[in-house]
């Protein structure tokens, strides 16, 4: 298919396009081969908007995933500006810091569960970070997510609340709890995920039955 024949909305986004643009999408990969380094120094080399690559990393929540990506293009020779440098690595720092506070705080609230007989299944965070990307840094994420029995979800509230979780919002399928001291946020969710999105019955029982340990 020519330019020409593309449809309207994909053509105006082929123009509007940016570098930084290009080169972000380019990084979103579970690995880096030879040639995609290759195609990254290219790149590089007409990104001249630092400051908007990072915020748009930021936005779309790949700053690990860029971060890995310029360092792999600088051992390949690429320059990166020292002042770019620095400002990324202090973004990163940043949610590196939290990656590990939520790992650590999915694997405590995860053991406790079981203990009191409530289990609870994780997904999403650092689950998927680990399973896709085998590296808990690589993968910007914001809370917990777990998913429980729907039957459970009144045992799930309270024991929660019993860990010093407060709920904020409650959209019955799915609950958002923050703890007040730490600033941790757990998502639970009722034996749904997007009900919307995916109607499927009996959800926690099928994931259940093929859940996997992630190192």
């Amino acid at each position: 298919m020519t330019p020409s024949a593309l449809p309207v909305s994909r053509r105006a986004i082929d123009v509007a396009r940016r570098p930084e643009d290009e080169l972000l999408l380019e990084c979103v990969r579970n690995s880096l081969g030879q040639s995609d380094v290759v195609i990254l120094k290219q790149l590089l080399g007409s990104t001249g908007d630092w400051s908007y690559l990072i915020r748009s990393a930021t936005r779309h929540q790949v700053l690990p995933l860029l971060h890995r990506a310029l360092a792999a293009a600088e051992s390949a020779g690429a320059t990166v500006p020292p002042t770019a440098r620095i400002a990324l690595q202090q973004e990163l720092d940043t949610r590196i810091t939290r990656n590990r506070q939520l790992a650590a705080e999915l694997v405590r609230v995860v053991r406790l569960g079981g203990d009191a007989g409530l289990a609870l299944l994780p997904f999403k965070g650092a689950v998927l970070a680990c399973d896709i990307y085998g590296d808990l840094a690589l993968r910007q994420f914001a809370d917990v997510d777990l998913l429980v029995e729907a039957s459970r979800g009144v045992d799930a509230d309270a024991f929660l609340g019993s860990l010093g979780y407060e709920a904020r919002h409650d959209f019955g399928w799915e609950a958002h709890f923050v703890e007040p001291q730490s600033g941790l946020c757990v998502d639970l969710h009722r034996g749904h995920l997007t009900p919307e999105d995916f109607p499927i019955p009996q959800l926690f029982t099928r994931f259940s039955g093929r859940r996997a340990t992630v190192p």
